[in-house]
């Protein structure tokens, strides 16, 4: 979420989208005041204290409205970084504790 600035017409697509940002582990929280324009704060939907299921009934009840969310949750998805998994892969050695099992088992082919 704190690259939207960078983001080509980023103010057309977050009015025209639903948008989901995944906190990812081991990042700073960001402030959606702090990145997003001022018109988009309205459609803030911040649901990273909810569990799943509330979640997705959030969510759900989003789609229906007709209105276009912008909404932020956190799933305790593992650190998964494309550069870190790159530079094991060259190494031949996925970190079964960095990489899920899924992607150790890409390398290995």
């Amino acid at each position: 979420m704190a690259e939207i600035v960078s983001w080509r017409d980023n103010e057309t697509l977050l009015n025209s989208y639903n948008f989901i940002f995944v906190v990812r582990a081991g990042t700073r929280k960001v402030d959606p005041k702090e990145v997003l324009p001022r018109q988009a704060l309205a459609r803030v939907r911040n649901l990273t204290d909810m569990g799943r299921v509330k979640m997705k009934r959030q969510i759900s009840e989003g789609e229906n409205s007709g209105e276009n969310r912008i909404y932020i949750v956190d799933l305790g998805a593992p650190d998964v970084s494309a550069t870190r998994i790159r530079a094991e892969s060259e190494r031949e050695s996925p970190s079964a504790t960095m990489s899920p099992n899924l992607f150790a088992s890409i390398f290995k082919k």
